[in-house]
Order: structure tokens, then C-alpha cells, then sequence
């Protein structure tokens, strides 16, 4: 179990972050492009969107996710360390704001455990791209 923890630690610690800003930004697209989908409203599917909807339209959320995930994926292409820090840090931002709202729209709801989630990837990249290499 000791040894466990010590490999656990040793990858956070120590790991490339750059496979997960690509999942990130990518994901980040995504979810920006499912929320600016015309024909379905995610809004309107569950309740625990309510906090969100109140504080801006559900386009404009699409928009800001979709500006998070291409910053990330242009900065990681350009591999830009500075850029890449903030392309976490404006991720870390984002989604720790969307766990927020999930978490006081529906506390129940395991979408604010998911979005922390997320926010913690981009802050684990946001530490590790400022550590010295």
C-alpha cells in the first residue's frame, strides 16, 4: 500500500502533462460545441444546469468553453510553456466555476464531482508547467 501511494505520488509529481492538456482542450471543445447545439438544449434536460442558466445563456457558456479548449490546443501546439500555463489556469477557472454552479444547482448530482474533477487535471498542469524541469 506504501509503495502504491509512493508511485502515485511520483506520477503527479513528476509526469508530462502535455497528453492530458490535449485531452483537456479537447474536451473543453466538445462540451463548448455540445452546448452551442442548436437542436438540443442541455439546459433544459436537468436541473442541474438551473445555476448556470440564471447567470448567462446556455450559448454562452458554449463560447467559453470553446475558447478555453482552443487556447489550450493552440498553446500546446505552439508548446509555449507560459501559454500552456495559461490555458490552465483559464481551464482551472472554467470548470471550477461549472463544478460550482452544478454543486448549487443540484448537490445530489455527481456533475460537480466531474467538473471538480476536471478543474484538478488543469490544475495539476497548471503547477507542473511552472515547476523547474
Amino acid at each position: 500500500m506504501v509503495q502504491a501511494a509512493r508511485t502515485f505520488v511520483e506520477i503527479v509529481r513528476y509526469s508530462r502533462t502535455d497528453v492530458m492538456e490535449l485531452y483537456l482542450g479537447i474536451l473543453a471543445m466538445v462540451w463548448g460545441a455540445a452546448l452551442l447545439n442548436p437542436l438540443a438544449s442541455a439546459f433544459a434536460s436537468t436541473p442541474s444546469y438551473s445555476a448556470m442558466a440564471r447567470l448567462a445563456p446556455e450559448w454562452v457558456w458554449g463560447v467559453g468553453a470553446a475558447l478555453v479548449g482552443l487556447g489550450i490546443l493552440v498553446a500546446l501546439l505552439f508548446d509555449g510553456i507560459r501559454w500552456r500555463r495559461v490555458g490552465a489556469f483559464a481551464g482551472l477557472c472554467y470548470w471550477l466555476f461549472v463544478a460550482s454552479t452544478f454543486a448549487i444547482g443540484n448537490l445530489a448530482g455527481v456533475g460537480w464531482i466531474v467538473y471538480g474533477v476536471i478543474a484538478a487535471g488543469h490544475a495539476h498542469a497548471f503547477l507542473r508547467l511552472g515547476a523547474p524541469r
